[in-house]
């Protein structure tokens, strides 16, 4: 579905399917793991998703395929430093590094004539994780969030010509828009080998693309020799 990667395509009849489905889940909880032996205090940790699909006829010549699956996890990150407020005494704790990802993919799929398929696609995906850059030598007041999206909308059609002949129209509109925030913007302040405190220096960044994608291939047999073009 990408350009420079093989692609194969396989067609069936719209509608001739029937309804089928599935739903699945797994999770970790703290309560089943070993504390830390390096600190006193011992922060929630957790994981679980939760996934399933369906599928089936819409009419006689329209189908549906809709997945989806999530995630949530509670980590943490352990910090391990000098403290900047007294030197001779050493900081060791938790602190809690959070993530989650959706990912919503529905599709469609037409028979708008006996010859010609029309599918219609879309990927929603997007992902948050909270406390990213806290660890080790760096402090609490480094953490910062970071989320990430991505929704592709692809529209392909597929038009049997002829016995020989099969031409297929290929759309894709993907929106990307990503961004890192500081929790604390005051000056970062590191002392090699202690600690590395005040705000984190990435402040704010976000980046945000819009990739535009069209495609038109025929493919035609002739005696022993396919072309495309």
């Amino acid at each position: 579905d990408r350009i420079g990667y093989g692609r194969v395509e396989i067609i069936t009849k719209p509608g001739s399917q029937k309804l089928k489905g599935m739903i699945n889940s797994f999770g970790d909880d703290s309560a089943l793991n070993t504390a830390n032996p390096l600190i006193t205090a011992q922060p929630d940790y957790y994981l679980y998703g939760l996934g399933g699909n369906v599928a089936g006829p819409l009419s006689k010549s329209a189908a549906y395929f809709f997945n989806a699956f999530c995630m949530s996890r509670q980590t943490q990150t352990i910090v391990d430093a000098l403290n900047p407020q007294n030197l001779a005494q050493n900081l060791s704790e938790a602190f809690p590094n959070p993530s989650s990802m959706v990912s919503i993919n529905p599709r469609i799929d037409f028979q708008i004539a006996k010859n010609n398929l029309l599918t219609i696609r879309d990927a929603i995906y997007r992902s948050t994780q909270t406390g990213s850059g806290v660890g080790t030598l760096s402090l609490p007041e480094q953490a910062s969030k970071v989320t990430s999206e991505e929704n592709t909308l692809q529209l392909g059609d597929t038009i049997i010509v002829n016995s020989r002949l099969v031409n297929e129209t290929h759309v894709q509109w993907r929106r990307i828009r990503s961004g890192q925030a500081a929790s604390f913007f005051t000056p970062a302040i590191t002392v090699q080998g202690a600690f590395t405190t005040g705000g984190n220096s990435s402040g704010v960044a976000q980046d945000h693309e819009d990739n535009i994608e069209f495609q038109n291939y025929s493919t035609a047999t002739a005696g022993n020799h396919t072309l495309r073009f």
